[in-house]
């Protein structure tokens, strides 16, 4: 393939990428940057209102013209609590289709056992402590 065929190709693909990234901010009400990107790289992972989000996940929205920003917004805090607690993270598609997950109950349960856990060593060493669970 000659270069200049590349070229068009990645083209395209950026192209295609930042329609994607428009529709996915227009449908959940998102204010569109088009350096969203991270490090310029276009198709990965796009930072949106200050939120990262993967290229697949911006794909699998619009595909199923999905808007509901609560849901959204829920499993996003879910994959931060999950891997604060070295927890399989579910990816949206999954979690959008009904997955297993950690009850919002057990998840608060959880992160406050780990934050007694942190306190209980730093009193003992008197030095902060940040648990990971890995």
């Amino acid at each position: 393939m000659e270069q200049k065929d590349i070229d068009l190709l990645r083209g395209a693909y950026a192209d295609a990428c930042e329609k994607y990234l428009q529709a996915f901010c227009k449908n959940y009400q998102m204010h569109y940057e088009k350096d969203a990107w991270v490090a310029g790289e276009v198709g990965t992972i796009a930072c949106v209102c200050d939120y990262y989000f993967d290229f697949s996940v911006i794909k699998y929205c619009v595909d199923n013209d999905l808007k509901d920003y609560g849901e959204l917004m829920r499993w996003y805090d879910h994959t931060i609590n999950c891997s604060a607690l070295g927890l399989d993270v579910p990816n949206f598609e999954s979690w959008h289709k009904g997955c297993p997950r950690v009850s919002d109950s057990k998840m608060e349960q959880l992160l406050a056992m780990k934050k007694d856990l942190e306190r209980e060593i730093k009193q003992i060493t008197g030095k902060d402590a940040m648990i990971n669970v890995f």
